[in-house]
Order: C-alpha cells, then sequence, then structure tokens
C-alpha cells in the first residue's frame, strides 16, 4: 500500500483541477492506495479546495 501522493499545493488551484489531479493520482496507483496529500494542508489552504478534495475522493468510483 501506498499513501499520499497529492501534492497539497494542488488545493490552491481551481476545484476543477484540484478533480482532474485527484482522479488521476487514484487511477495511477489503481485501488491499491489510501488517498492522503503528501505533506498535510496549509494553514492558508481555501476550505472550499479541501472538501473539493475529500468529495472527489469519496465519489470516486473504480
Amino acid at each position: 500500500m501506498v499513501q499520499g501522493n497529492l501534492d497539497p499545493c494542488v488545493l490552491y488551484a481551481k476545484p476543477e483541477i484540484i478533480q482532474r489531479k485527484t482522479v488521476s493520482m487514484i487511477r495511477e496507483w489503481g485501488g491499491r492506495h489510501i488517498v492522503n496529500l503528501g505533506h498535510g494542508v496549509y494553514p492558508d489552504t481555501p476550505l472550499d479546495h479541501v472538501k473539493e478534495f475529500v468529495r472527489t475522493v469519496k465519489e470516486f468510483r473504480y
């Protein structure tokens, strides 16, 4: 198993980019992955963008 790997700086991007990068990361690991950020959430990260990341992960279906 692998955990992490999404650069937390992605969460500063537009929601559609957050979605695309998150789905790409999940597909790359093919179900053998614990989704998380590579380094944690920076204090000034927009909360709505963190929520978009979490929503995208929860709604993803293989």
